[in-house]
Formats: structure tokens, C-alpha cells, sequence
């Protein structure tokens, strides 16, 4: 059983995600945990949110990470939608 398991996760696409993370010590540890599973999960990364955006906007993935807060947004969090995140 096992073994039809995991070649049933061989064949599996990888799950597509975005990791949104400005701080460069999180992102490198982040990279490293995804890294180890490239059959499982295909990860890209944006320091900002502005780098977000662009990365939404040339592919869809399958899920996202962010950060809770992103710092450029003077006065104020936000999202990726938009909305206006107030701690």
C-alpha cells in the first residue's frame, strides 16, 4: 500500500505557491523547508508586496503565504487584496 502511495505522489503536479516574506533570514528558512519537498510543492518568492502583485499577475497558484504585515505601506497594513489590516 505504501508503495502505490508514493508513486501516486510522484505523479502528482506539485502544488504551486507564493511565499510573500520581507525579512531575508525568514525567507532563506522558508526556502529551505519548501526545497526539501520540490516533488511535493514548487514555491516562488517575493520580498514585498509590490513583488507579489507582479507574481499574481503572470500566474495563478494553487495557494499563498504571507507575512502578516507588509512594512511599504506607510500608516497603514494591507493585504493582497487590498484591505486594510488595522492592529
Amino acid at each position: 500500500m505504501l508503495k502505490e502511495e508514493n508513486k501516486m505522489i510522484k505523479q502528482r503536479k506539485p502544488l504551486e505557491i507564493l511565499i510573500v516574506e520581507d525579512r531575508p533570514e525568514q525567507q532563506e528558512d522558508i526556502k529551505e523547508l519548501f526545497h526539501t519537498r520540490g516533488d511535493l510543492i514548487k514555491a516562488d518568492y517575493g520580498a514585498t508586496l509590490e513583488e507579489a502583485y507582479v507574481l499574481l499577475e503572470k500566474k495563478a497558484y494553487d495557494g499563498i503565504m504571507t507575512d502578516a504585515f507588509f512594512p511599504e505601506k506607510e500608516g497603514s497594513h494591507e493585504d493582497l487584496n487590498g484591505d486594510k489590516i488595522v492592529n
